[in-house]
């Protein structure tokens, strides 16, 4: 099988993931655990195995970007950087 099919397939397997994640009626934070622990672990053996394009990962990673931010009620000027950054001022703990 081409690599380029494997990236196509990786990408539609995100999509349809992150859809049925969402159709579920789980609060945000429970959306994020089945993305961190059932979905992201699904997606990494083909990217570690196939040589699948940096642009379509770019794309897989904004779609599981688009989906965290709106199960986590974000604004949408929040940076990349703040949402995942310990250290950010979002996240201090006072």
């Amino acid at each position: 099988m081409k690599d380029t099919r494997r990236g196509a397939e990786t990408l539609e397997l995100a999509s349809e993931s992150l859809l049925a994640i969402n159709k579920y009626g789980f609060q945000g934070k429970f959306k994020i655990w089945c993305l961190q622990f059932m979905l992201i672990p699904k997606l990494l053996w083909p990217l570690l195995v196939d040589d699948i394009c940096s642009t379509t990962v770019e794309a897989i990673e904004a779609k599981i970007n688009k989906y965290k931010r709106k199960w986590l009620a974000v604004p949408p000027g929040l940076s990349d950087v703040a949402m995942h950054c310990a250290k950010s001022g979002a996240m201090r703990k006072e």
